[in-house]
């Protein structure tokens, strides 16, 4: 991933509990790459598992079968987030003696990357996740008005 910065200046939220209350919570933004790293025994089963991989990426918007996996990334509840799946890189290959298993094969690996950029929100002292669609933000002026914002 890249950069990890708060949304925003002077950026501490409130949002009302069910009891009354106000609980601080702070908007986080993220840009950078997702990655996919394929490792495989050999490098047929590791371009094999690339190309699957690609085809789960490029085609997940228009096939009901492999719709899912982007489904859940483009609609999560937790984190907003835009992946750019029009722009598939392939990262350097590698052959390397040993595995994560620790056996002493050849492991033949790939990476896949997308750009990708979101956002999420979170209390600063207890840590949970904000629901992204359900932050509703209420501010007071001094003149007593006040105005409540739903963030979506």
């Amino acid at each position: 991933m890249g950069n990890l910065i708060k949304g925003g200046i002077d950026n501490i939220f409130y949002d009302t509990n069910d009891d009354g209350t106000a609980s601080p919570f702070t908007v986080w933004r993220f840009q950078g790459y997702v990655t996919y790293t394929i490792g495989a025994l050999t490098s047929l089963q590791r371009d094999r598992l690339f190309d699957e991989l690609c085809r789960v990426f490029a085609f997940s918007g228009e096939s009901a079968e492999i719709y899912q996996f982007r489904n859940y990334i483009e609609n999560n509840p937790y984190i907003a987030m835009n992946i750019n799946f029009d722009d598939i890189s392939m990262r350097g290959g590698a052959e390397t003696q040993g595995t994560p298993w620790g056996s002493n094969d050849i492991l033949y690996e790939i990476t896949v990357a997308m750009e990708c950029v979101g956002e999420f929100r979170s209390d600063r002292l207890s840590d949970p996740m904000y629901l992204v669609s359900e932050v509703i933000i209420t501010a007071t002026d001094p003149f007593g008005g006040t105005r409540t914002t739903t963030v979506e």
